[in-house]
């Protein structure tokens, strides 16, 4: 999925009384051209900005479309609109929880009456930052370079010879101090700034955010599209670690992949987008889910195994999932199965020949689809190509061990037993 960086800071100050729009995900919602209900000209300009919806005048209505497989919520400065995700918030949050291992309590969906995605990780990140914060925040030692007017740390000797040609002073020192600017802290301040900013979060929880968001305000900003710094969990910081775990998930999903859009004169509409792709959300479950059960199968899990599709080795594909067995000492595994997660509704020609290929590709004579929901049919044969493609269907909407153990079962399918 192509994502777009995110500085971060918070987006445009976010005004009451907007007016709030409902869509599903991947629906459509119309409204009158005219009268009660309408948009404004300046309102259509600036929801067509977004790129997570479409607006089309049809007739005598304005008709605004999701973007597909797109939940979340946008804003402008008289608008708010949800696009709502086809299973409960619950679901999502646990999908998004198994993929990062991060305990998301559905007492977090709870707390709040009517509680939307956005709202929902809100609340969870504002309890866990005031955990993590509770004592204050973490410090940690750093080496910093400095001019000093007397004797500390360690004497920079090449530099100050260099810099101040035999006086004895200042010095050029190295000095080790205790900072809250370390790797732990950046990461949770990083996603308080995104969500304190979004649409669609409750006054009372974007307070909260905010609040902990100043105990960090001297904690520098991440690079936008920089991958998040490495942090090893130890008894010193490990009361951060759910809070690390979450601020993570939500800079993974959502911190880089955020669109925001800053008006450019003081005068012109401004836009926020806070979105999430559902279908990653699924691929990266199903991936992560077979890939943990593989040992329990006694099988081995490659997602996104890269391989060659002619013998120039010029052109490759990227099948979403092969299971191969271990050979024997010296021996190379032996591909059982090849899978495509298709986050659709309905089973298509192109994922039928996609998934083919991969199997040709790899000398199997069956292939496998699987998707979020029953497509009505389990089985296709395909003409000409001798390939069998099996079709499974994984129940978001059921409870999460039922989800856990229907990954399992899958993977036991695609293995042969």
């Amino acid at each position: 999925m192509t994502t777009r960086a995110l500085a971060t800071r918070p987006g445009p100050r976010l005004q009451a009384g907007r007016r709030h729009l409902a869509l599903e995900e991947n629906g459509t919602l119309e409204l009158p051209l005219d009268g009660p209900g309408s948009l404004s000209e300046s309102e259509v300009a600036a929801l067509s900005r977004l790129r997570e919806l479409r607006v089309t005048r049809t007739g005598a209505r304005w008709r605004i479309e999701a973007a597909p497989n797109r939940v979340g919520a946008l804003a402008t400065d008289t608008l708010e609109v949800t696009i709502r995700p086809k299973v409960p918030v619950t679901s999502v949050l646990a999908l998004l929880g198994y993929t990062s291992k991060v305990r998301i309590l559905p007492g977090d969906v709870h707390a709040l009456p009517g509680a939307e995605l956005v709202g929902a990780l809100a609340y969870s990140l504002a309890r866990q930052a005031e955990r993590a914060l509770r004592t204050g925040p973490l410090r940690a030692y750093r080496w910093r370079e400095e001019t000093s007017w007397r004797a500390r740390g360690r004497l920079r000797i090449g530099r100050q010879i260099s810099r101040h040609q035999g006086r004895p002073l200042p010095l050029e020192v190295t000095v080790r101090e205790r900072s809250i600017d370390c790797a732990e802290n950046r990461i949770l301040a990083a996603a308080l700034r995104v969500m304190s900013g979004v649409p669609r979060v409750p006054a009372d929880v974007r307070r909260r955010l905010a609040a902990s968001a100043a105990l960090l305000r001297d904690v520098a900003p991440l690079t936008p599209g920089a991958p998040l710094p490495r942090v090893h969990l130890t008894r010193l910081n490990e009361h951060y670690g759910p809070a690390l775990a979450l601020a993570s998930l939500i800079w993974r999903y959502l911190g880089a992949d955020a669109d925001w859009h800053a008006s450019a004169s003081p005068g012109q509409t401004q836009l926020a987008a806070f979105t999430l792709d559902m279908a990653r959300v699924f691929e990266d479950f199903v991936s992560v889910r077979l890939a943990e059960a593989a040992p329990e199968v006694g099988v081995l899990v490659r997602p996104q195994w890269r391989m060659a599709l002619d013998t120039d080795g010029e052109f490759t594909v990227l099948p979403d999932l092969t299971v191969l067995r271990r050979g024997a000492a010296g021996e190379a595994p032996r591909t059982l199965a090849v899978a495509d997660v298709k986050y659709a509704r309905a089973v298509a020609t192109d994922h039928l020949y996609q998934v083919a290929a991969y199997a040709q590709r790899l000398d199997l004579a069956e292939a496998h689809l699987i998707y979020p929901t029953d497509v009505g049919r389990t089985r296709v044969e395909l003409r000409g190509s001798g390939v069998h493609v099996h079709i499974h269907a994984l129940d978001l909407a059921a409870p999460h061990d039922a989800l856990r153990r229907q990954g399992g079962d899958l993977l036991r399918t695609l293995a042969g037993e």
